[in-house]
C-alpha cells in the first residue's frame, strides 16, 4: 500500500505499507515501522536516500514512511522547530493507519541521512517519547563550530541559502543529549570528505556520558552520500561498496534486539 499526504504547505509523507493480510485471510502481527528522513543540505531531499531506503526497510519485513520536510528553497526562514514539528506531525499521520495496517507504533524507528541525521538526531532529544530506535548515516552533526565561525567572520560569503543552512546546523544535537534519548546506530565512512568524524565521536562521546546504548560503525574507505552504497542508488561507480553495503543488514539484526 503506498499513501502519499501533505504535512503542511511544503512538506509531504510517503508511505510504504506492507500487506497485513495472509492468504486465508488471518491477519499478520503488528510490524515495526522506518521513518526516513533523507539528506540533502536542507537544500532538498535526496530521492537516493527515500524510495530505496522505503523499499530496503519493506524486504526486512517493515513498514517504512519517508518525510519529505521543508527545505529551505522553499522556505528560507525553516528553523529546527518547525522541522521537528513536522516529524511529530508525521507520527501522528502514520499513526492513524496503525490499527487498519497493524503498524506497531512502539516500535516507529526513525533513520536520518546526512542533514536527515541532524534532523533525526535533534528529533531523539526532543521527540524520545515518540521514538522507539535511532539510526544516523551519516549525520550531519558537530557542524556548530564551523557554523559559528562562518557567523562570526565569514557569513557575506554564503548566499541567503547557505546562511539558512548554516542558521540550521548552529542548533547542534550534541548539545542536547540527555539520558532520555533512544538506542542509536551510527554508520558513516571515516574518510567522508563532508562530514568530519570528529563531530559524530563527539556526538557517540556525549552519549556514552549519558550511558545511552549505542552502535557505531566506521567504515575504513568511502565518500559521503552513499545512500545503500549499491548500484541502484549510485550516481558514479566509487558509490557501490558490496562491505558497505551491508550496513542494511547490520541495522537490522540491530533494530531486532
Amino acid at each position: 500500500m503506498f499513501v502519499r499526504e501533505s504535512i503542511n504547505e511544503n512538506a509531504y509523507v510517503e508511505l510504504y505499507l506492507l500487506d497485513t493480510i495472509y492468504d486465508d485471510n488471518s491477519q499478520k502481527d503488528s510490524l515495526p515501522i522506518l521513518l526516513v528522513l533523507p539528506g540533502g543540505g536542507y537544500r532538498y531531499t535526496s530521492y537516493r536516500e527515500a524510495q530505496p531506503i522505503a523499499i530496503a526497510a519493506n524486504s526486512n519485513n517493515m513498514h517504512a514512511a519517508v518525510l519529505h520536510y521543508t527545505n529551505i528553497k522553499e522556505d528560507i526562514n525553516i528553523s529546527i522547530d518547525q522541522l521537528v514539528e513536522e516529524v511529530r506531525t508525521t507520527i501522528e499521520f502514520i499513526s492513524t493507519f496503525a490499527k487498519e495496517k497493524f503498524i506497531d507504533m512502539d516500535k516507529l524507528n526513525v533513520i536520518g541521512f546526512s542533514a536527515g541525521g541532524h534532523l533525526a538526531a535533534t528529533c531523539n532529544n526532543r521527540l524520545n517519547n515518540l521514538i522507539n530506535k535511532v539510526v544516523l548515516a551519516y549525520p550531519a552533526i558537530g557542524f556548530s563550530e564551523v557554523a559559528n565561525q562562518l557567523y562570526l567572520t565569514d557569513l557575506e560569503k554564503l548566499d541567503e541559502e547557505g546562511q539558512a543552512a548554516a542558521k540550521l546546523f548552529l542548533q547542534d544535537p550534541i548539545l542536547e543529549v540527555s539520558d532520555k534519548c533512544k538506542d542509536t546506530f551510527i554508520w558513516m565512512t571515516y574518510t567522508d570528505d563532508v562530514v568530519p568524524a570528529d563531530g559524530v565521536l563527539k556526538y557517540a562521546q556525549k552519549m556514552r556520558e549519558f550511558n545511552v546504548p549505542l552502535e557505531l560503525h566506521f567504515f575504513g574507505h568511502g565518500g559521503h552520500g552513499l545512500s545503500l552504497a549499491k548500484e541502484n542508488t549510485a550516481v558514479f561507480p566509487g558509490q557501490v561498496i558490496p562491505r558497505i553495503s551491508s550496513w542494511v543488514e547490520l541495522m537490522d539484526s540491530w533494530l531486532k534486539l
